[in-house]
């Protein structure tokens, strides 16, 4: 029997045993956690989570590194990089455009620098704690099961498995992170460490199973058609296939060089084929929809939207989370091009070296390009050492695996963006890559100077306190707000009232968002309750709430944009909030000078309390700057129609819009072609219907707009 060990060896390797199966339950649960909200969404939840989680992982290194120095960080040139990296941030956050936001982040991304300084602790944590092979293989065994149960949900959704709430696509799975795209990047970057992980394995059947998770992957991956996940698969696909047959069986590269041809050749003359065959055959539509033609468009807009920004501010940067305040300034659409508004007020330009460089300046790019490049030098020479000795090649595997999770990130944030639910494969690969020291730390007691206890214990109790702010105050504002909706909802709104300035009262970084979303549920139940004096009496309180959130975001012009639209609703009860409403539009036109969107909503305003002359000015600017805006030139035109009478501008500007792919639903166009046939306008009628079913690709209203058409040609035989 061995000797027992001393009690306070025991209970040091019970702590950190703790420690590395947490470090595994945090990368596996996170992008897993979605509990169910009102008033925050998936992301928040992930990061309360992770906050959370981290400031118990924070603790338990302090009890670990007291008890043995050993564990103390060390870092080489990775960790020093990441260290450069959140300090350079930290800089960009002091010198921001608007400081609140970059220090706590937005709601629905929460990646401030909070966000960084507990992504570099959970590093440090990684690098420092988890020491052996075993302890890895454990982390990344956690993870990859927390992986297997996303996979097999998004699974459940593609296959409308009863329980699995569908998602919103019904031909693009999300899972558990709300978006295909997060969804397929985090696959990808999942990967190469489920593919590290089976190839490890000593049990066949363990084997197996990795072959069977690995394949899971890749199929959930392609149900995201999240062409840069994709992207980013084959690229780092290619790496550790060839890195990996180099080292240890150099015979098949060559049948994985030919493989590779044939498969590009496939892909390829497949979507040649596709392309080459007539627009309403499959062929054409399956390859129309893998290429998405569209969507690379509207992201070379943005990113020379995002390259004028970086001009403007390049040492420094806009500061985290203010990409929507560079964008709104240098928008600008050409003439002939549409933009969604979905992406009109884009937070991100979907490319993180991008976003990088403007949120952070140059200095942060350095940082960041320093720490993924580092990072991948230090891990291909990793594989190469340890590939020439037979005892080391698993080690050689597992370095693989993160030289490759690194190069999956790097070609996925060429088209998109991180987020904590997607992060944390990239973290562990981090740390194991920031273990590697050309000559190893001294495994003698360390013995530290005094000041650096103090400084590692000073950064320790701030994280820990830091917990109050960043999850407990958040979390019980949200509550309260919760409870406030279903009071609202209940027509208790004296009730609503009051929980809803408890939930204000916490003064959490959600009060902005709070207030935002109150206005919302105002805005939206206006037409049902407007008729009840309590609610009215909420709606002029809610009023006095609303400038609190330009002190901290007082460049957010969709902020200002809902604001001006909520005060105009409410003009056309009491007048006095007009002015209100103008200063808001104005203060929106300022921030983003070339949108049309402000001077639509603008008129729209106008036209509903009966200013004609002025909404004809609003609109006729919006048009100005965005002419080919689809819907826009749509209801715009309908009222020229309606209001205006003029039937000539009215009509050429719906026809526009429906050229332009603008597909509205049948009980909003058939009243346009019923005013236009009562005044006899019956060749506009008809060309109208017959371009609603030539998109029939895109129009969910096919069926009716074919016997509308029919219809039509019954009444008005003479067009036949």
């Amino acid at each position: 029997m061995p000797a027992r060990q001393p009690k306070s060896n025991l209970i040091t390797d019970r702590i950190h045993t703790l420690i590395v199966w947490l470090i595994g339950v945090i990368a596996a649960s996170v992008p897993l956690w979605v509990p169910t909200y009102i008033f925050i969404g998936i992301s928040f939840n992930k990061a309360a989570l992770f906050y959370a989680l981290a400031t118990i992982l924070v603790i338990l290194y302090l009890i670990l590194i007291w008890r043995d120095k050993n564990y103390l960080p060390k870092f080489n040139l990775v960790g020093w990089s990441f260290v450069g990296l959140v300090v350079a941030l930290a800089v960009t956050t002091l010198t921001s455009v608007q400081p609140y936001l970059s220090f706590w982040g937005t709601f629905n991304r929460t990646d401030g620098w909070i966000m960084w300084l507990y992504y570099l602790v959970f590093f440090v944590i990684a690098a420092s704690a988890v020491v052996t092979r075993q302890d890895w293989w454990r982390v990344i065994g956690v993870s990859v099961m927390g992986t297997a149960v996303v996979v097999g949900y998004g699974l459940g959704q593609a296959v409308l498995w009863p329980g699995v709430v569908a998602s919103l696509d019904r031909w693009r799975i999300e899972s558990t992170l709300g978006n295909p795209v997060f969804l397929g990047g985090y696959i990808a970057l999942s990967l190469p460490m489920t593919v590290a992980w089976a190839l490890t394995r000593r049990d066949r059947w363990w084997r197996y199973i990795g072959l069977i998770a690995v394949i899971l992957e890749i199929l959930a991956a392609v149900l995201t058609w999240s062409r840069g996940a994709w992207l980013a698969i084959i690229i780092s696909g290619l790496i550790f296939g060839i890195i990996y047959l180099y080292c240890f069986q150099i015979s098949g590269i060559v049948r994985a060089v030919i493989t590779l041809i044939i498969g590009v050749s496939v892909l390829w003359g497949g979507l040649w084929i596709g392309q080459s065959s007539p627009e309403q055959s499959w062929q054409y539509q399956a390859s129309n929809y893998f290429l998405r033609a569209d969507s690379l468009m509207l992201r070379s807009q943005i990113w020379k939207i995002a390259t004028k920004a970086i001009y403007e501010r390049p040492l420094l940067g806009w500061g985290l989370e203010n990409f929507s305040v560079a964008f709104d300034r240098h928008y600008q659409v050409a003439p002939n091009r549409n933009v969604p508004f979905a992406e009109a007020h884009s937070d991100r330009p979907h490319n993180e070296y991008l976003g990088m460089a403007i949120n952070g300046g140059g200095l942060a790019v350095l940082s960041y390009m320093m720490l993924l490049l580092s990072a991948i030098w230090l891990g291909y020479r990793q594989v190469i050492t340890s590939a020439r000795q037979p005892q080391t090649r698993a080690e050689a595997v597992f370095y693989l695996g993160c030289l490759a999770t690194i190069v999956t990130y790097m070609t996925f944030a060429l088209t998109a963006f991180q987020l904590v639910d997607i992060i944390p494969y990239l973290l562990l690969s981090l740390a194991g890559l920031g273990q590697i020291f050309s000559v190893p730390p001294s495994t003698h007691r360390i013995r530290r100077p005094v000041w650096l206890g103090i400084v590692y214990l000073v950064i320790s109790i701030s994280l820990i306190s830091l917990s109050y702010w960043s999850v407990i105050k958040p979390l019980v504002a949200v509550r309260l707000a919760d409870q406030a909706n279903v009071f609202f909802q209940q027509r208790k709104f004296s009730e609503s009232w009051q929980f809803f300035q408890k939930a204000l009262a916490q003064e959490s970084y959600l009060s902005n968002i709070i207030r935002v979303q109150m206005l919302a549920l105002a805005n939206n139940q206006r037409e049902i309750f407007n008729t009840l004096p309590e609610f009215n009496n909420f709606q002029r309180q809610l009023v006095s709430l609303l400038p609190a959130n330009h002190q901290s975001e007082p460049y957010n012009s969709y902020q200002y944009l809902v604001f001006g639209i909520y005060y105009g609703h409410l003009a056309e009860i009491w007048p006095e909030f007009l002015s209100k409403a103008e200063v808001s539009f104005q203060h929106t036109a300022e921030l983003a000078p070339r949108k049309g969107e402000t001077y639509w909503q603008w008129g729209n305003m106008y036209g509903r309390i009966g200013d004609i002359a002025t909404a004809k000015v609003k609109y006729d600017i919006a048009l100005d700057l965005e002419p080919s805006n689809t819907i826009i030139n749509y209801q715009v035109g309908k009222w020229y129609l309606a209001i205006q009478g003029d039937l000539e501008r009215g009509y050429a500007l719906i026809q526009k819009a429906l050229d332009d792919g603008y597909m509205p639903r049948m009980d909003d166009i058939k009243p346009v072609a019923q005013f236009l046939e009562e005044r006899g306008r019956l060749k506009q009628v008809e060309q109208i219907y017959q371009t609603l079913i030539a998109n029939n690709r895109i129009y969910s209203d096919l069926d009716l707009a074919q016997a509308e058409l029919a219809e039509f040609y019954q009444r008005r035989p003479e067009l036949l």
